[in-house]
């Protein structure tokens, strides 16, 4: 019943912040009492989330984070809670971003620990939906951290591009060796899906996997070597100074 009783509210804005994007509309303001139902709402009920992100975080909705983001648990976890995946998550980070707030020490300390004992952890298991989001999601809490501390924000700006951060977070599986971006069970499978929908980045590809010297592992061979060819034709370079700015281990051309 209570989910009825707020399904035609949040979703009707939410189709009309589509309609107004797609027709270049001017959106209406939104009452701070509604934004701030509408972030308890998708809190309780996990089907909310999306149509609450796209709303929350929408560019040209004016309103003070601070009076919608006020819980004691600070805006930053509140967001964290919000953005199941890392996809949904980025939305919050570029809404903040814009209006001049860093993200807090504790959450990145938090994203680092997590990570270190992740590369520590040499247990070969599938992970599960729910694992994978909170490692990818500390892998853009990380990345988006060093980006807005090195004032790179056209850097950002990539980031809030699916397909480029989805790249990213596929790349780092090598450095965590884990596959990550895509429910695959090994490092090889995920290798051949950045060979069959990332070919225009191969060369990027190539240089994480020797730089993680995996280039001779038996079971990543196969498409490594088809990942080679690929890398000698047309590629992408665009990415390029992102990736080598976010890794530390390629090496900066």
């Amino acid at each position: 019943m209570f989910t009825a009783l707020y399904y035609k509210d949040f979703f009707v804005v939410f189709f009309r912040i589509i309609e107004a994007k797609k027709y270049n509309i001017k959106i209406p303001q939104l009452s701070h009492v509604f934004l701030k139902r509408l972030i308890q709402v998708a809190c309780d009920f996990p089907e909310y989330k999306d149509a609450a992100a796209c709303i929350l975080c929408h560019s040209d909705l004016d309103y003070e984070i601070g009076r919608v983001f006020d819980k004691e648990e600070g805006k930053y976890q509140m967001a964290w809670d919000l953005g199941n995946t890392a996809n949904c998550l980025r939305f919050y980070l570029a809404l903040f971003t814009r209006h001049g707030y860093t993200i807090p020490t504790y959450l990145i300390e938090r994203c680092q620990s997590n990570l270190r004992d992740i590369r520590k952890n040499t247990i070969k298991k599938t992970l599960s939906d729910d694992e994978r989001d909170q490692i990818e999601k500390c892998l853009l809490v990380t990345m988006w951290d060093k980006l807005q501390k090195l004032n790179l924000n056209e850097y950002l700006e990539m980031l809030e591009n699916y397909k480029t951060l989805q790249l990213i977070i596929r790349l780092a599986s090598y450095t965590l060796g884990k596959p990550l971006g895509c429910a695959h069970p090994n490092l090889a499978a995920l290798t051949g899906t950045l060979k069959d929908h990332h070919a225009p980045f191969a060369h990027l590809t190539v240089e994480m996997i020797k730089a993680c010297k995996l280039d001779n592992d038996s079971k990543i061979n196969r498409n490594y070597m088809s990942l080679q060819k690929i890398a000698q034709t047309d590629q992408d370079y665009s990415c390029d100074d992102l990736i080598y700015t976010l890794f530390k281990i390629l090496k900066k051309r």
